[in-house]
């Protein structure tokens, strides 16, 4: 499945959605037959000024950027929708490589269960931070969401714009490093210049520039724990319907809005939940095998595993048993 069906798999083109940030690139246009609002920071004249001044984005491409209906941080996504469209329900939400520049994850998706109708999803492409320039970076923890929440951020903190300039790789994109190669990323040799903006951003007598960065940091597994402890706790509703990936450097979220007054999962029930997603994702920071080599390997305890069985069948005199 490529990028686009991953993401578009919960979205009809006859349902009414929003797409966050898509630029030059929307993964829902209007063109095309989707009955979409579009959110974003700046309005699509900027959005034009910006992408004609990026040697990186085709000519072409600024033909697509689309008008902007909601314009503001994604994290105020329930006041933008309020204030246009009054109490309007939308069925799904779409976002490319946005959430993790997101400075209050948790009140950005307590505002999607709000504009969600009750079975609308919330589709994500999100940057896995092991085959992009974050791979040096710890995965985020479910504390740094917490003292976001608690201190309503907007903007990144000058020490999440730090952490991702000091501990930046020169890995850009999918199939620059793969698990099991001798050869790791390079990290970037820039924490002089990181300091400094870091200085520049505590001692500015007046509220400085807005400095865009990766406020968090994630694997498939690691994201899924910080859902599903969100959930427990009953800072968000919305429930994880499924994560696909990683596909190249990047992986698929989708999250579903439940029916009003449904409760959190069970103690027992999440704790085991927990666990078992805790031990993948501390298998997806330390399992540097080669995907063959870890097959050949699971398959190689599988015959052994056999063997011993017949042997013990053998010895006990029920070989055939049980097959």
């Amino acid at each position: 499945m490529n990028r686009e069906r991953a993401l578009r798999e919960y979205i009809d083109k006859k349902a009414q959605g929003i797409e966050i940030g898509p630029y030059h690139n929307p993964l829902v246009p209007r063109r095309l037959g989707y009955n979409t609002t579009s959110l974003d920071i700046f309005d699509a004249a900027e959005l034009r000024r910006r992408a004609a001044a990026d040697p990186n984005i085709p000519d072409d491409h600024i033909s697509l950027i689309e008008e902007v209906d909601l314009q503001g941080s994604a994290c105020d996504i329930a006041e933008l929708v309020a204030a246009k469209f009054g109490t309007k329900k939308f069925d799904y939400i779409v976002s490319s490589h946005n959430f993790e520049h997101l400075p209050d994850p948790i009140r950005f998706l307590q505002g999607c269960q709000e504009v969600l109708a009750v079975g609308g999803v919330l589709s994500l492409a999100v940057p896995d931070r092991r085959y992009c320039f974050d791979f040096y970076r710890p995965a985020t923890e479910l504390s740094e969401w917490l003292d976001a929440f608690h201190e309503r951020r907007i903007r990144p903190t000058a020490g999440q714009v730090f952490r991702g300039a000091a501990l930046r790789s020169n890995l850009l994109g999918a199939g620059a490093w793969v698990p099991g190669t001798v050869a790791l990323p390079t990290p970037e040799e820039d924490l002089h210049s990181a300091y400094a903006t870091w200085q520049t951003g505590l001692t500015a007598e007046t509220e400085p520039e807005y400095t865009d960065a990766h406020c968090s940091a994630f694997t498939p597994a690691s994201l899924e724990l910080l859902l599903a402890d969100a959930r427990f706790l009953d800072l968000i509703k919305l429930e994880t319907l499924a994560i696909h990936g990683p596909k190249g450097c990047e992986f698929f979220v989708h999250l579903r809005n439940p029916a009003p007054g449904t409760p959190p999962p069970e103690r027992s029930r999440h704790y085991a939940a927990r666990a078992e997603i805790m031990a993948r994702a501390a298998r997806e920071v330390i399992d540097r095998t080669p995907l063959r080599t870890r097959v050949f390997k699971r398959v190689g305890r599988s015959v052994r595993d056999r063997g011993r069985r017949v042997l013990a069948r053998i010895r006990d005199g029920t070989r055939g048993a049980g097959r």
